[in-house]
């Protein structure tokens, strides 16, 4: 007799023939072998397939939801319809799949260019031209804020993986190479994302380990098949029940434990493990350049190029400790060539440091007192993993007290970054000598208007194809006839006024120059489009002008305690620098969320002159800076003198949740300890006969109690012996009859036992020999205290 029979049906054929195998994969699937593990396939998927829909990679990124689809249902009709031969029809779906979806990111794209809206073939036109540009950056070593490679490899990576998830489900029974891409492309995804807890990781967790019994029980059910050999009748129905359970247990310990990426010390050895990898591959950055992360990353990384990207997160982790005299900007690293995407830096030459100690950089050198520059000391300590390629200066590096080499421009002999020779860890610490300029205004406006050669011909750089109303607007701001310091300073009032400053915008158009989108259309950003703006503009009408990026400080960031400013990627900053003949570089800021760079003035020379309004800000900065103090020191539940009412509750509840998750998480840890135990217990017996399976286990029980095992007895003596000690003479006997007839029987007779009765025999000496040896300790410690017995 049966119970759940449809339940039984999701694991075997049906009971009218339960040795004969199916004739073919689509008789399977007509009689219920393979449909349950298919349904579980595509919960996997799907959880795997919401999770990167939900990430909003890209604008551009078509449904997500159906390339899986595509993937899946090639997989499926290449299984159940298959040619002759199997591997021409592999061959066929596979390339299926990536047609459509590739048709898919065609028919989503949008036009860049209006002209060729209405052609035909507009659409399959704009993604030849764009994966041309794009395969254009990868050679030459430029930059593409373009999206559509990224959305390719998405696309085509996710309808591949479903399409080969159902071949390995269905054809090859191996649910490992299934889930192990999709858990992968999972797992990476949420790596990525901000918040910890994610529900379709969990969901993904369970069905993963319930599809992986499944399609082991059924593998073991087709064995049983071809061996003629029966099974309990409600196996499946255990099946489920075991995989529910441990699925369960699991996913509720994955959800409680922290995740990967917000677990410190995982965190922390993962990235310095991997570090140098990142290095290696940092070129990928530039060529991906249109993908914003979901997580707090660096927004510099200090390397070769700089995308201008479009949103980003500036995390609170403190990166650096830094000791000196004066708040301020400090220098990483500079980038001069300008591709419409971003920055890179060109023609340089790894160059030995010339030596020179910090006493001596303390000094000043003839060069540094000729441009009216102060040296300025800073002693960094590294506290957390940093980019590590460069190291940090007041203004133009002169001097450091570890081994580096300086990066040194080709064209105009600038030295544009230093770098160590051993990479930077955590708890390391170097000290640097840099030199910044305190030229005062007047000393600006008296330079020559004769720039050296290799200046105009190495900072006046724009490419060719730089929309020509940047210039129109860069001559509107100015005025050709003043002096290049008014020009600048124009420029640097009307970004400031006109330009609100904000770290969540969007991704400019695919093919765009990211200055024009910014000037034009978005209207707003951050430091890195306020700086390149600048100087973008400042080339346009003739005047040297090259990006430097890097930390800023001011007093907030100042620790009482430690006398040092503590530093992290909210202090990321970058700032444009104009060349003066005479002077060398100069900082400006354009970007309105911070104060002006002050100068000195000489005593007879006044602002007026340079035909400028004084209030550069609109707001008076220090107001400015008592609403910043205002907003950074304020409590987000209120004045903290007030009393919530409700601050007893919610500690009342919260101390209840705390004891639910704690009784939580010994209850599961219990229930896995048991089923580890009851695993570990069968194994034992994997290799003697289900008929004799309650005989062993009632030995190795009589064993572990304490009770003896003699070899020269047969199973009716051993039963009589230990009924001596724990009584049941009956149940003991039932056992052994059971065993010696199904042991020394005649194998040709056929032997019926009363399954009933014996299991119930079974059940009860199972109980008197497992209390029995739960109570051995306290029966040791008896024989031990001899007047416990007494009293």
């Amino acid at each position: 007799m049966m119970i759940n029979s449809g339940l039984e049906k999701l694991y075997r054929p049906s009971d009218h023939d339960r040795y004969r195998q199916p004739n073919s994969l689509l008789e399977q699937f007509r009689r219920g072998i393979s449909w349950f593990s298919i349904f579980l396939l595509l919960i996997a998927l799907l959880a795997m397939t919401r999770s990167l829909e939900n990430a909003n990679w890209v604008d551009e990124m078509p449904s997500i939801y159906m390339s899986a689809l595509i993937g899946f249902s090639a997989g499926l009709i290449t299984v159940i319809f298959q040619v002759k031969h199997y591997t021409r029809s592999l061959h066929i779906g596979a390339i299926t799949t990536i047609v459509l979806s590739l048709s898919t990111i065609v028919w989503n794209l949008k036009i860049t260019d209006p002209t060729t809206t209405n052609r035909p073939y507009s659409h399959l036109n704009e993604f030849f031209f764009r994966i041309y540009d794009w395969y254009s950056a990868l050679i030459t070593g430029g930059i593409s804020n373009d999206p559509l490679p990224f959305v390719i490899i998405l696309i085509l990576t996710v309808s591949l993986v479903s399409f080969y998830a159902v071949l390995s489900t269905i054809r090859w029974k191996n649910p490992w190479l299934a889930l192990l891409p999709s858990g992968f492309i999972l797992l990476t995804n949420i790596s990525y994302l901000s918040y910890s807890k994610n529900f379709e990781l969990m969901i993904f967790l369970f069905i993963a380990i319930l599809l992986i019994i499944q399609i082991n029980f059924s593998r073991s059910l087709e064995k049983w098949h071809v061996e003629h050999r029966p099974w309990p009748e409600h196996i499946s129905i255990q099946i489920i029940f075991l995989g529910i359970v441990t699925s369960f247990t699991l996913v509720t310990f994955a959800w409680l434990t922290p995740t990967f990426n917000n677990w410190k010390p995982v965190d922390t050895y993962f990235e310095n493990l991997t570090s140098p990898l990142q290095e290696r591959f940092e070129w990928s950055n530039r060529i991906f350049a249109g993908i914003s992360s979901k997580r707090d990353l660096p927004v510099h990384s200090f390397g070769e190029t700089m995308p201008l990207q479009a949103s980003i997160s500036l995390s609170n982790t403190e990166l650096m400790e830094i000791e000196t005299i004066s708040p301020g900007n400090f220098k990483a690293a500079v980038y001069d060539e300008y591709t419409g995407f971003g920055w890179r830096l060109s023609d340089t030459i790894l160059v030995d440091s010339d030596g020179t100690t910090l006493d001596a950089a303390l000094f000043g050198t003839p060069l540094t007192q000729s441009q009216l520059r102060e040296p300025r000391s800073l002693t960094v300590t590294v506290l957390n993993s940093i980019p590590n390629r460069r190291l940090l200066f007041h203004g133009e590096p002169l001097a450091a007290d570890i081994k580096t080499k300086n990066i040194i421009n080709v064209q105009s002999n600038d030295i544009v970054g230093v770098t160590p020779k051993d990479r930077l860890k955590p708890a390391m610490t170097y000290t640097t000598v840099g030199a910044i300029s305190i030229a005062p205004i007047q000393s600006i406006l008296s330079t020559s208007l004769d720039y050296p050669s290799q200046i105009k011909t190495h900072y006046l750089q724009l490419p060719s194809n730089l929309p020509m109303k940047v210039k129109v607007l860069a001559e509107e701001i100015t005025n050709t006839t003043e002096h290049p310091y008014i020009s600048t300073r124009k420029i640097e009032d009307y970004l400031r006024r006109n330009y609100p400053y904000t770290l969540d915008i969007n991704r400019p158009p695919a093919r765009a120059d990211v200055i024009e989108n910014f000037l034009f259309t978005e209207r707003r950003g951050y430091f890195d489009h306020h700086a390149s703006s600048m100087a973008i503009l400042l080339r346009t009408i003739g005047i040297p002008s090259r990006i430097a990026t890097g930390f800023t400080i001011d007093s907030n960031s100042f620790d009482t305690s430690s006398k040092s400013y503590k530093i992290s990627e909210v202090n990321s900053w970058s700032w444009p620098e104009v060349y003066f003949p005479g002077l060398g570089w100069i900082e400006f800021n354009p970007t309105p969320n911070r104060p002006l760079i002050l100068r000195t003035n000489q005593p007879n020379w006044s602002p007026d002159s340079l035909a400028l309004s004084t209030d550069i800000l609109p707001f008076e900065d220090d107001d400015d800076d008592e609403l910043l103090d205002e907003l950074n020191n304020s409590n987000p539940f209120g004045d903290s003198n007030l009393i919530d009412p409700t601050e007893n509750n919610i500690l009342s509840v919260r101390n209840i949740l705390q004891i639910l998750i704690l009784c939580a998480i010994a209850g599961f840890t219990l229930i896995t300890i048991t089923f580890i135990i009851w695993g570990i217990w069968i194994y034992l017996f994997r290799k003697i006969p289900s008929n004799q399976r309650y005989w062993a286990k009632i030995q190795h029980l009589a064993k572990w109690a304490g009770l003896p095992i003699i070899t020269t007895q047969t199973p009716s003596e051993w039963s009589e012996l230990i009924s001596k000690s724990i009584g049941n003479a009956y149940h003991l006997r039932v056992l052994a009859n059971d065993y010696n007839e199904i042991r020394f029987g005649n194998p040709s007779t056929i032997y019926k036992f009363n399954e009933t009765t014996l299991t119930a025999s079974y059940k009860e000496i199972k109980k008197i020999l497992i209390h029995r040896i739960l109570t051995m300790p306290v029966l040791k410690l008896r024989n031990l205290l001899p007047f416990i017995n007494t009293k």
